[in-house]
């Protein structure tokens, strides 16, 4: 090993190449609450989205259907 890295080889030397906290695959670690919170606030954004494109549309079909009436 070189003498110029900078860092602790202890560190990440423990059974295989993943960091000490980092024991189980990436896609089955529990997510944090940060995370979660941040998941949450996602998924709401993207339910009101659809929500507004789907007014958007039905707001366009009724205009369509009282002017197709009159």
């Amino acid at each position: 090993m070189s003498s110029k890295n900078n860092v602790n080889p202890d560190y990440y030397k423990q059974g295989g190449r993943n960091r000490p906290d980092e024991t189980t695959p990436h896609g089955n670690r529990p997510l944090s609450e940060r995370d979660q919170q941040t998941r949450d606030r996602w998924e709401e954004r993207q339910k009101d989205k659809k929500n507004a494109e789907t007014e958007e549309k039905n707001a366009e079909t009724d205009e369509k259907k009282s002017e197709a009436e009159e």
